[in-house]
């Protein structure tokens, strides 16, 4: 078993270091003179953008609450007492001028942390809004690690359901303490939503905490991801479509890792796919009935993908953080 797992662990690491490469090489031709490479318009026409023919609740300013939420989740100095970098939004008003969104501050209930053998960091607490749960995404070896134990195991909780066991191991060594602070905070604010963001990594726990919460009872949840892997197979993805109220995951252009792990080894995505075509502006609301929407991401052909565009979500440079106290542990 351990020898069978080896392999397809070498056969995925070969094949997406392929596809990088590939990618990064199709970047490289695609420079012209005066070009800026790192602008993913360039590689797309952006008279193909769709129309949204279905409904979406939210504008672009709402989509960058769930996301500086998200970010947050990345500061290890001063999120308890809500002054980190990604907390105040004037932070990045001032690097970004067009940035007009006002992000209510939160009131930080508990920071998730685990020990060095899981690295899973996050937070929950309230602002005058909603409740808000976040997680981050990879920032240590430990991390990565479980990125890459990426067989699938059962999800006792769904009969059929299935997920990546390094995700759910991550989740569930701070699983106890979030259900503890959830029904403590429902307890003092029973009129709230709960919103549940993250990026990465921390996506991928973002969604078993929406499924956890909706299976203990909590209702009014809603989940907002960026740069989402797949995390289980078709019964888990239906499952966290009938289970949490609201489901989203928006992908950034052509960000590589939501194209992982690989269908062809059982993964689904749930729905419904927010797919930024152009710029971090503009996007497209994908089919709500099937998570894989063949004219949204998942048209693109692996040698199109742009591992840079993983942290240039909603327009925002995500490196902004690396000199502000987040993004990698204090003793890293």
């Amino acid at each position: 078993m351990r020898s069978s797992r080896l392999s397809l662990f070498l056969l995925c690491v070969v094949l997406g270091s392929l596809m990088i490469s590939i990618s990064s090489k199709s970047i490289d031709k695609s420079k012209g003179k005066g070009s800026n490479p790192s602008d993913s318009a360039l590689r797309l026409n952006p008279k193909k953008i769709a129309s949204n023919p279905y409904p979406f609740p939210y504008s672009w300013n709402d989509l960058r609450k769930f996301l500086f939420y998200a970010y947050a989740s990345f500061c290890f100095d001063n999120l308890k007492d809500w002054s980190c970098f990604w907390c105040l939004s004037k932070n990045v008003t001032g690097q970004y001028p067009d940035v007009n969104v006002s992000v209510p501050p939160v009131v930080v209930d508990v920071v998730l942390e685990s020990d060095g053998l899981f690295g899973t960091y996050g937070y929950t607490g309230a602002s005058v809004e909603a409740i808000v749960i976040a997680f981050r995404g990879s920032s240590s070896v430990d991390n990565w690690i479980h990125d890459l134990e990426f067989w699938l195991v059962d999800y006792p909780a769904i009969s059929g359901a299935m997920v990546h066991y390094g995700f759910l191991d991550s989740y569930t060594a701070i699983q106890s303490t979030l259900m503890a602070s959830l029904k403590k905070l429902r307890a003092l604010h029973p009129q709230l939503p709960i919103m549940i963001s993250g990026h990465s990594l921390g996506a991928a726990q973002s969604v078993f905490a929406a499924v956890d919460l909706a299976l203990n009872g909590f209702t009014n949840i809603k989940l907002v991801n960026f740069g989402q892997p797949r995390v289980g197979n078709a019964v888990f993805a239906a499952a966290v479509e009938k289970l949490v109220t609201q489901h989203y995951r928006v992908v950034n252009m052509f960000d590589t890792v939501p194209h992982f792990p690989f269908q062809l080894i059982g993964y689904e995505h749930h729905s419904q796919e927010i797919w930024f075509q152009h710029n971090g502006y503009q996007f497209k609301v994908c089919n709500a009935s099937i998570g894989e929407d063949p004219s949204c991401s998942d048209s693109l052909a692996p040698w199109q993908y742009v591992p840079g565009d993983h942290t240039l979500y909603l327009a925002i440079n995500q490196n902004l953080q690396d000199s502000h106290g987040c993004g990698k542990p204090p003793s890293s």
